[in-house]
């Protein structure tokens, strides 16, 4: 038998809360506001439908019975809707986005060349059109019927000449030459790119989601030396304001923070605070520049944070007649890296690459570990809230449903949903759940 659970956020405003519209859902907080919940979870899930996509690591994203995509087929990013009853093709639009990843790795060969050329960010939906930011920072409004409205090119990056290559600058002479054959540079063994690719950050390509807030979208784009925090006027693409900031990898989430709503966002080497109408920096929080991947979390006016190799975080954020700062609250030596944790309650879920991945759960107020599982779970996982449970989709394609609660982890159920990595975060609606793997999009339900 089948129990209907509306799970609602108390931080809500949104009517279509039971649909998913953006990054980690309608909040930004990998919450899913409506969702058919099993007493008891089947041993395993039935294939509605199974349908050929182009490749990336965007994620779906559905609203009022379609699904939208963002993927790349060769030089080429695909924008396209499907029906989510079918996965049937509703329309298709693409344009042209070069993306050469910077082989400048350490250790080399890391993501992305391991991963493609993208996209990396997922769609948003405004209530009239779909907001997409490519890998090559190419952002571009569409209509709901796949009309391009307006795009966008921000630090777009130059030309890649095959025939001449560089090296990544690094205080030598080599810095002024330009090479003709491939392979190491002589004078200090770095790996040669192409000349005209952006060497200064070691670029892997844009992957912060776009935000919509009112009648603004939120783009963060940039290189690791420069870059802007910019709101863009949904229905022309005119920027209402911008803050230069170099941008992490994460993707801003809105706030109200000492009774200011703000944007907040992980840059290349800090937590942030601006406010959501004027663009002014309200607060900083210096975090290093290590890569930071996660989305924040709220939790009153805290907010958790982490990066690769750092510490799981809660800073304080406090307003006065003094103006704004930021403190630790507490610190976890539970790092995360690529995953976004999921806040139930009084309790923090993540997902830690340490011991080759685990899942965590730690206290919100403390930071106190609560429990964790055993490790090799895999690279990393997208995890979604269910209210009494929580869903973890591995880069193994394992999808494991574990009960949300803070005395030990507890499995209700473990499927095999992909031979093919999962890199995405499913969407859940009703009894039924969508994921897209590399190369697929298929419709499970819970029967």
């Amino acid at each position: 038998m089948l129990t209907l659970l509306v799970w609602l956020s108390t931080l809500s405003t949104i009517d279509d809360s039971a649909n998913w519209p953006a990054w980690r859902g309608a909040q930004r907080d990998g919450i899913a506001h409506e969702v058919t919940v099993p007493e008891e979870w089947p041993k395993a899930l039935s294939r509605i439908w199974t349908i050929d996509v182009a490749g990336g690591l965007s994620s779906p994203i559905a609203r009022d019975g379609r699904v939208y995509l963002l993927t790349r087929s060769g030089e080429r990013e695909i924008v396209s809707c499907r029906a989510w009853k079918d996965g049937g093709a509703l329309w298709s639009s693409e344009y042209a986005s070069p993306f050469v990843p910077n082989p400048h790795m350490d250790p080399p060969g890391q993501f992305p060349v391991t991963r493609g050329h993208g996209p990396f960010a997922t769609p948003a939906l405004a209530e009239s059109s779909l907001l997409t930011l490519g890998s090559a920072r190419v952002i571009t409004a569409w209509s709901l019927d796949g009309e391009k409205r307006w795009q966008k090119s921000f630090y777009a990056q130059p030309a890649a000449d095959l025939k001449a290559l560089v090296c990544l600058p690094c205080g030598r002479p080599c810095d002024e030459k330009v090479f003709t054959e491939p392979g190491a540079c002589p004078e200090c063994d770095m790996a040669l790119a192409p000349k005209g690719l952006d060497t200064t950050g070691r670029y892997y390509g844009a992957s912060s989601s776009p935000l919509v807030t009112g009648d603004h979208v939120i783009f963060h784009v940039g290189t690791a030396e420069v870059g802007q925090l910019v709101a863009l006027d949904v229905e022309s693409g005119d920027v209402a304001w911008s803050l230069e900031e170099p941008p992490g990898y994460t993707s801003p989430i809105i706030a109200t923070l000492g009774g200011t709503p703000q944007i907040v966002v992980l840059s290349r080497d800090a937590a942030i605070g601006v406010d959501a109408s004027s663009g002014k920096e309200l607060w900083r929080y210096p975090l290093g520049n290590r890569a930071k991947v996660m989305t924040p979390v709220v939790v009153g006016d805290r907010i958790i944070v982490s990066g690769y190799q750092r510490p799981t975080e809660a800073i304080e954020i406090l307003a006065s007649d003094e103006g704004w700062t930021a403190e630790p609250a507490w610190k976890s030596d539970l790092t995360l890296y690529m995953s976004s944790p999921v806040r139930i309650d009084g309790v923090l879920y993540g997902f830690s690459s340490k011991r080759q991945g685990q899942l965590f759960a730690l206290d919100i107020e403390s930071g106190e570990t609560l429990w964790t599982s055993d490790g090799r779970l895999g690279e990393n996982a997208t995890l979604v809230g269910l209210g009494s449970c929580l869903s973890a989709l591995t880069t193994e394609g394992r999808l494991i449903i574990y009960r949300a609660i803070p005395t030990a982890f507890e499995i209700l159920a473990d499927y095999n949903v992909s031979e093919t990595p999962t890199w995405t975060t499913p969407v859940f609606w009703k009894n039924e759940i969508l994921i897209k793997e590399a190369g697929a999009l298929t419709l499970w339900r819970v029967k």
